[in-house]
């Protein structure tokens, strides 16, 4: 600090004198350009002045001349007036004229207009006169003598213009050079005063500077005397110059021993030299050096640090002595601390309290895959796997808020996307001061091949090894599990146990290991013909069981059991390329009709299985007679339906439409029918729900649907007319959707007007779509459809839905038309459809309508139209067109 005080002062000393030299050269400069310009004006003052008296001195001479020749004085003569004239006009002209000396002066100034003029109309009257005198002298008898004492008095007025013009031009030189000269002299006080500001503000800054340096030295000596450390500065000798800091005992002996002493005063020979040649590293490379250094005291060996710093250009240097040996402990811990944390198998996370994590350990990268770039500034957050749900996360951060301390099992997601478990133990660590906690330490393991091992071991012992699916401990489990479940729920459970027929001869034939892969081959077929739902599990030697839950129909059982028969009838091709054929005896108890435990259930279906193969083998019994019955029926039905839609045996039949306030034909209902095909006839009451479980009703409906348009169309090319054709939709093509897609063909394949096709959809089959079933009708609707609701009022009938549904007509069923007029319910419900109907501007159209009373009431009540045998049975396409279409126009 004092050294740039010092270069502060000698900075301003140097500014000041600097300022003095330049205003004595402006001074001087100044002082001379004013002293030239004087100079200058006086030469231009004086010699034309100078002509100008000489002139007039000539002219004079030239009047006294030419009086004393009026008067004839022979002293004078005519030679003598024109000399002097001649005088006077060379004077005359050299007043303006450029170079004209007197002396060392020169006029060099060219001379302003005004004078110019005044000396042009001088020289004219000199030249004047002197022409008058010469023609005087040539003719004396001509003239007299007044003209040219009239000429000498114009001659002196122009003589006096001349000196008028003359001071007046040096009269307005002196105002400007005396104008100059006080400008100058301004200007030089102004420099002045800026010279004495300028000092004083030098003056100002070293003040200032002393007063920073002296606050500056106090400060400095305060703290050097409140650190904690020993600090000294030293000469390159290693003497001692001054000591500093709290701990002076350090040094040995007060501060009044220590100055003037050297380090070999106190220190070991070797020690004091390594001292030494610090010293002159630090004054040599002008640098701070550090250096380390242990002594043996009293307490033990204790390990320094030094940072030795040159003083300017001073052959001396500060010398701050620390005691490290603590730190250099702790610095030991924390290497060895370290090492542990860097060779643990186990990962180590480090997080500040709002979850930002600040250390990993090299296995954490190795467990997650995260590299120590990629996690610190993350959270841990980046590991959540989405297995556990929020109350897994709130009892965990309760039990650290708590207890400090939490473990258990998480899963967390690696950076490759796998999921893994792993054992964790999360500690809330303290800071320096105590205050609480600063950090969460986790530290977890690995446990995947320990879970892998605990699933395998698992595995084996509740899977079959052979085939891969649950063994009968396993099944039976799962079994009671269904039981309890159907029993809360009052549902259905089959139950089917398997045994292939003849499996033995297979074993003796072929071997056991090729009787073991065929058992494999038949797990794998059999568990692909089955529901996700369905369980299948080897009961033991060549016998499987399969639990079926959620059973609506116990006939369900049974057409299963035929497929899954069915399944085997293809060969299963072996390793070795030998084609083996087997079969196999099902047996099927049910709960809660057959028993009430898994143990009854399976001893049940045993005994149906066995009773299969006393029957013949490769068929299935239910445990009750009576449902063998029923399954064998339902299957037969089943197979004829099949049929029927492969060899194209369905037919439409047509039932009018009337409308009941002019009994006009508006079109009709199409309905399938069955042909007779050599079994027993079956209506559509029975066949239609079959083909609804088994799915056949979807490829029944397209059929339905390409004919029913194209039998519309086909009438509308003859020229019949008629309003539309109502088509029925079954819940089931509801619920698999691509009906709108499906229509959109059919119509475009045809060329049926979409107006004219009304599709009926029940209640139920509509809510099977849910919060999609508005959108689904509005998808109908923008294909240009009619639309109906069937059967209304034996489903639903939610009005919340009903007004927003884009529909057209209601359809009331025919169970409240039967009894009507005689029941008085059924009465006021059909009288209160309408008036809803009515109310919604909805049309109503009433099934089932039987007599004249019905169709009274209806039309009595506001119906729009009605359909049902009092018209007509539905009929073949070809008799409706007969009976109830006629022509256009």
């Amino acid at each position: 600090m004092r050294h740039d005080v010092g270069r502060v002062m000698q900075y301003s000393g140097s500014l000041v004198l600097l300022a003095i030299t330049a205003l004595a050269v402006v001074a001087l400069v100044l002082t001379g350009w004013s002293s030239a310009r004087w100079d200058n004006a006086l030469r231009d003052s004086v010699v034309p002045l100078d002509r100008l008296a000489q002139s007039r001195v000539h002219s004079l001479q030239a009047e006294l001349f030419t009086e004393r020749l009026l008067q004839g004085d022979p002293g004078s003569s005519a030679a003598l007036v024109l000399a002097n004239l001649e005088h006077a006009l060379q004077a005359a002209r050299a007043i303006v004229s450029a170079g004209s000396r007197l002396g060392d002066l020169a006029l060099d100034r060219p001379p302003s207009a005004a004078l110019q003029a005044a000396v042009d109309d001088y020289v004219r009257v000199l030249e004047e006169m002197a022409g008058r005198v010469r023609a005087r002298v040539a003719h004396p008898q001509d003239g007299s003598g007044l003209e040219l004492r009239i000429l000498h008095a114009t001659l002196s007025e122009a003589g006096l213009k001349v000196e008028n013009v003359l001071l007046a031009d040096m009269n307005a030189r002196y105002r400007f050079q005396r104008e100059l000269d006080r400008l100058v002299g301004l200007l030089l006080a102004l420099m002045m005063l800026a010279v004495v500001a300028l000092r004083w503000r030098a003056t100002a800054h070293q003040r200032d500077a002393v007063l920073k340096v002296v606050d500056s030295e106090a400060r400095l000596r305060a703290f050097v005397f409140a650190m904690p450390d020993v600090a000294f500065m030293l000469d390159s000798d290693g003497r001692y110059l001054e000591v500093f800091g709290a701990r002076r005992a350090l040094a040995g002996g007060g501060r009044e021993r220590l100055i003037g002493a050297s380090v070999f005063d106190y220190f070991a020979p070797d020690v004091a030299e390594g001292f030494v040649r610090v010293i002159g590293e630090a004054l040599a490379e002008r640098r701070v050096v550090r250096y380390e250094y242990s002594l043996d005291l009293a307490g033990g060996r204790r390990w320094f640090e030094a940072r030795v710093s040159p003083v300017d250009a001073l052959p001396q240097v500060v010398w701050v002595s620390r005691d490290v040996t603590e730190r250099r402990r702790a610095d030991e811990r924390i290497r060895l601390h370290s090492v542990a944390l860097e060779g643990t198998r186990d990962g180590v996370i480090v997080t500040d309290l709002r979850g930002s994590i600040q250390s990993v350990n090299r296995a954490f990268s190795t467990i997650t895959g995260y590299t120590e770039e990629e996690a610190i500034g993350n959270t841990p957050r980046m590991l959540r796997s989405g297995r556990h749900d929020a109350a897994f996360y709130r009892a965990m951060w309760s039990a650290l808020i708590n207890a400090g301390h939490w473990q258990g099992e998480i899963w967390n997601r690696c950076r490759n996307g796998e999921v893994a478990p792993h054992w964790m133990s999360i500690s809330a660590v303290g800071g320096r001061d105590g205050d609480g906690a600063s950090h969460y330490v986790g530290v977890f393991t690995d446990i995947s091949q320990l879970r892998q091992f605990e699933e395998r071991v698992s595995h084996l012992a509740h899977y079959d090894l052979l085939t891969d699916l649950p063994n009968r401990m396993l099944m039976s489990d799962r079994l009671e599990h269904a039981i309890e479940t159907a029993r809360r729920e009052e549902g259905q459970v089959a139950v089917m146990l398997f045994d292939l027929d003849r499996f033995k001869n297979i074993n003796d034939a072929l071997g056991h290991e090729l009787g073991d892969e065929l058992l494999a081959a038949v797990a794998e077929r059999l568990r692909a013909r089955l529901r996700r739902d369905d369980t299948l599990g080897r009961h033991g030697g060549d016998e499987f069981l399969l639990v079926l839950e959620n059973l609506r129909d116990p006939a369900d059982a049974g057409s299963l059991a035929r497929d899954l028969l069915a399944a085997l009838d293809q060969p299963f091709v072996l390793r070795s390329g030998k084609e083996i054929y087997t079969k196999a005896s099902i047996g099927i108890s049910l709960f809660p009709g057959d028993g009430a435990t898994a143990a009854e259930l399976i001893q049940d279906a045993d005994a149906a299985m066995y009773e299969a193969k006393r029957l013949g083998r490769n068929t299935f019994r239910y445990y009750q007679e009576e449902l063998t019955r029923v399954a064998n029926t339902r299957l037969a039905l089943e197979s004829r339906l099949r049929r029927a839609l492969d060899e194209s045996l369905f037919e439409m039949h047509y039932q009018p439409l009337v409308r009941l306030d002019s009994g006009r034909i508006l079109g009709a209902e199409a309905l399938v029918r069955l042909r007779r095909d050599g079994g027993p006839p079956i209506g559509p009451a029975e066949f239609i729900p079959v083909l609804e479980e088994s799915g056949m009703i979807v490829e029944l409906g397209r059929w339905v649907q390409r004919e029913v348009c194209r039998q519309g169309r086909a009438w509308l090319e003859e020229g019949l007319e008629f309003e539309l054709l109502a088509v029925n939709l079954s819940s089931e093509e509801i619920r698999r959707g691509g009906v709108a897609e499906q229509l959109r063909l059919v119509l475009a394949e045809t060329g049926f007007p979409p107006e004219k096709l009304e599709l009926e959809i029940t209640e139920s089959g509509l809510m099977q779509r849910g919060e999609e079933a508005l959108a689904f009708l509005h998808e109908l609707k923008s294909l240009g459809l009619r639309l109906a609701i069937d059967d209304f009022g034996t489903g639903y009938s939610s009005l919340s839905y009903l007004k927003r549904f884009p529909v057209n007509k209601l359809k009331i069923d025919r169970s409240f038309i039967t009894d009507i007029p005689h029941d008085q319910n059924d009465v006021q419900l059909t009288a209160t459809i309408i008036e809803l109907a009515r109310g919604l501007g909805l049309r109503v159209l009433a099934e089932g309508v039987e007599t004249e009373a019905q169709r009274d009431f209806l039309a009595e009540r506001g119906c729009d139209v009605y359909q049902g045998y009092l018209c007509s049975p539905p009929v073949p396409a070809e008799l409706f067109r007969e009976r109830f279409l006629v022509a256009r126009g």
